[in-house]
């Protein structure tokens, strides 16, 4: 310089390194800034601090449960309802367009805003480690096995955070609500409750539940995320492909670990049902591209297409394999109620059917066909001269059931071969359009 003044940087000083990081992604720098210091995190981490240091002292049954539940309704219930307002906010301030115009994806924005609210609850867990430990020398407790409790917390946490983030692409406030406490209800009665319960009482959950548990835990996250980024990405976006393989490989590790279980586990098979319906009820709901987003050359790519390309018409075939794999990897511990709720997935392509199409985008109308779908199937059994036990010899491996659920598996198949009629011409005509070339020129008339 011709001042002869250096140019070596000066060092960094202590209040330099009080920012992220600049490596990090600019939607969770943002949502951290916003949410270490809101009242929302503050807080309720205050208040667990205290609570969990009371409840710490002795290792009593009530004492237990209570500082479980603590840590529970901390991870799984509040800090995932932050992100009710992830992508819901965004549109009221008018910013998600500019964020899409922006270098940032789809999945990079939905990412950033599930990691901002996955580091809150991470850094929740890790202060509850130092009371995991006063426990053990107070009053002997396991260590290692509320370790893994506090991590399995930890993945319903993120399940519960992907779970919100979707709803809040929901644009009604109180449809949006009403699922949140409907999903929160299910989550803390099916999961958190059962296994403060267990712990409490002495015996340790198997490795089928803990395992089931996380499959299905990192499955939800990993699926509503996708499917939240598809809600505001582009057209020219294939997210459906990602989401109907990564549900097909979470079935087949829930099937491994029920391979390694002696008897049937309730967590394994709830799980595997929480995978099967929530995947065809978004798979079998989607609507066809008006241009293929993926090309597939040859017949084995046409029949790749006819499962895992984007629409309603494959979607059928895809959840149609689905529960035939299903019933293949589960057919040592199948149950015939389980069964029923295979209805369910088929009534958003029975609705295409059966209602006019103003009717079809609400979700009043599907919710009474599938009220009226599991009605059908408990009084079919008054009305049809063949049930289960005529099915029984084909499927020899499931067992019978009393008469009263004799009809629900027919009605199932019933269901399913209705969809996949449905869907025939779709299917085909969308295949057909995938094999053209869009390089090649057509001739004038």
């Amino acid at each position: 310089m011709p001042d002869g003044t250096s140019t070596t940087q000066a060092p960094l000083q202590r209040g330099d390194l009080r920012d992220f990081s600049d490596r990090l992604p600019p939607v969770l720098v943002k949502e951290l800034r916003q949410g270490l210091r809101g009242k929302m995190f503050v807080v309720p981490f205050l208040v667990l601090q205290g609570l969990l240091m009371l409840s710490s002292g002795q290792g009593t049954r009530s004492q237990t449960q209570f500082f479980w539940h603590c840590l529970a309704i901390m991870l799984v219930c509040l800090l995932p309802s932050r992100n009710l307002g992830a992508l819901g906010e965004e549109r009221q301030a008018n910013t998600l367009d500019t964020l899409i115009l922006t270098r940032l994806t789809p999945w990079r924005i939905v990412w950033g805003k599930w990691c901002a609210t996955a580091a809150q609850s991470a850094l929740t867990a890790v202060a509850a480690m130092p009371y995991l430990l006063v426990r053990y020398l107070n009053s002997g407790t396991n260590f290692v096995h509320e370790g893994l409790l506090l991590l399995v917390l930890l993945l319903l946490s993120g399940a519960m955070a992907g779970v919100f983030t979707v709803f809040s692409t929901v644009s009604s406030p109180l449809a949006r609500n009403g699922l949140a406490a409907a999903v929160l209800a299910v989550a803390y009665g099916a999961f958190c409750f059962p296994l403060i319960q267990i712990l409490s009482s002495g015996p340790q959950p198997g490795f089928s539940s803990i395992g089931a548990m996380a499959v299905t835990a990192l499955w939800a996250t990993l699926f509503c995320l996708s499917h939240a980024a598809s809600t505001i990405a582009p057209a020219s976006e294939n997210h459906s492909t990602p989401r109907r393989l990564l549900s097909f490989a979470a079935l087949l590790l829930c099937g491994a670990i029920n391979r390694f279980v002696a008897a049937p586990d309730f967590y394994l098979v709830a799980g595997s049902l929480v995978i099967l319906l929530f995947s065809c009820a978004v798979e079998m709901g989607e609507r066809i591209p008006e241009f293929p987003v993926v090309r597939w050359r040859g017949l084995p790519g046409k029949a790749m297409a006819a499962v895992f390309h984007p629409g309603w018409p494959s979607g059928v075939v895809f959840s149609a394999g689905l529960w035939t794999l299903a019933a293949v990897l589960f057919a040592d511990s199948i149950d015939l109620r389980f069964l029923q709720f295979a209805t369910l997935c088929f009534v958003p392509v029975t609705a295409r059917l059966v209602l006019p199409s103003r009717m079809r985008q609400g979700t009043a109308p599907f919710v009474l066909l599938a009220a009226a779908s599991q009605l059908l199937s408990l009084l079919a059994g008054q009305l049809l001269p063949w049930g289960w036990s005529d099915l029984a010899a084909f499927l020899p491996a499931v067992r019978p059931r009393p008469p009263l659920l004799e009809p629900i598996l027919p009605m199932a198949l019933f269901w399913g071969a209705l969809a996949l009629i449905v869907a025939i011409g779709p299917l085909v005509r969308l295949v057909r359009r995938l094999g053209e070339n869009p390089d090649q020129p057509q001739n004038s008339p």
